[in-house]
C-alpha cells in the first residue's frame, strides 16, 4: 500500500484553497438556503438578484425577519427570565447559520457569560446580516387585519355558497381564493402564492381537497397572520 494513500495531492490542495479563498462553498450554501426559504417562482431571476445583493452587502444578508430573531431567543430562554447563558446563546445563534464557515465561527466565537435579547439581536446582526431599520419600520407600519373577524368571514363565505356551517364543506380553490381576497382587501396585495400551500402543510391540510367551516376559519386565521407577520410575503 502506498504511504501517500489518503493524502491530498497538490492539485486537490490548490482546489481546496481556491474554494476557501473565494468562499465558493459558502456562496452556494447561502443561495440554497435563501431559495428554500423564499421558494421563488423564478429561481434564475431570484439567484441573479441575490448575487447582486451579495456583491453590494456581502454574505451578511439574513433571511430571518426581526420577529423570528425574537422567536429563536424565546425558544432558548427556557427559564423565561429574558437571559440566556453563553453556551445556550451559541446554540441559539447556530439556528441562523447557513454554512460550515459560519458554524465554525460560532464555535470559536467569544460570547458574554449572559446574554439578554438586545445583546442577542446585536450578535445575530454582527454575525449574519446588516439590519435595515427602514425595512423593519416599513414592516411595522403595515396595516393589521383584525383576526377577530375570522368567524364572520367564514360565515359570509358559507352564506355566499349557500352552505350549511355544520355539515357542508368548501373546496380548496374557494378556500385559497377567498383568502387572497381578504389579504388584498386588508392592504396586502403583494405576497407569494407559495404561502397558501405552505400554510396547508403547516396545519396538516396538505392533500385535503375540501374543508369544514372550522377548518376554513383555522386556515384563514393562520394564513393572514403568517402574511402580515412576515416581511418575506
Amino acid at each position: 500500500m502506498s504511504n501517500t494513500e489518503g493524502i491530498p495531492n497538490q492539485l486537490e490542495l490548490e482546489a481546496q484553497e481556491y474554494l476557501r479563498k473565494n468562499r465558493i462553498n459558502e456562496l452556494f450554501e447561502d443561495l440554497c438556503t435563501e431559495i428554500c426559504f423564499h421558494q421563488p417562482e423564478n429561481v434564475k431571476d431570484f439567484m441573479i438578484n441575490s448575487l447582486k445583493e451579495k456583491q453590494k452587502q456581502g454574505f451578511k444578508h439574513g433571511v430571518f425577519a426581526p420577529q423570528e430573531i425574537k422567536n429563536i431567543f424565546t425558544l432558548f430562554d427556557l427559564k423565561k427570565n429574558g437571559i440566556i447563558d453563553k453556551q445556550t446563546c451559541r446554540e441559539a445563534l447556530k439556528a441562523f447559520a447557513t454554512s460550515e464557515l459560519q458554524w465554525t465561527r460560532l464555535e470559536e466565537a467569544g460570547l458574554p457569560e449572559e446574554v439578554n435579547f438586545e445583546k442577542f439581536e446585536e450578535l445575530v446582526q454582527n454575525y449574519f446580516f446588516k439590519f435595515d431599520p427602514s425595512k423593519h419600520e416599513r414592516r411595522e407600519n403595515k396595516p393589521k387585519i383584525n383576526l377577530n373577524n375570522v368567524d364572520s368571514w367564514a360565515e359570509e363565505l358559507f352564506k355566499q355558497k349557500e352552505l350549511n356551517q355544520n355539515n357542508s364543506r368548501i373546496s380548496k380553490e374557494d378556500l385559497i381564493n377567498y383568502s387572497i381576497s381578504i389579504l388584498r382587501d386588508g392592504g396586502y396585495p403583494n405576497f407569494k402564492e407559495s404561502v397558501f400551500e405552505q400554510s396547508l402543510y403547516d396545519l396538516g391540510f396538505l392533500g385535503v381537497l375540501s374543508f369544514s367551516y372550522n377548518d376554513f376559519a383555522t386556515y384563514l386565521s393562520y394564513v393572514v397572520k403568517k402574511v402580515q407577520d412576515s416581511e418575506h410575503y
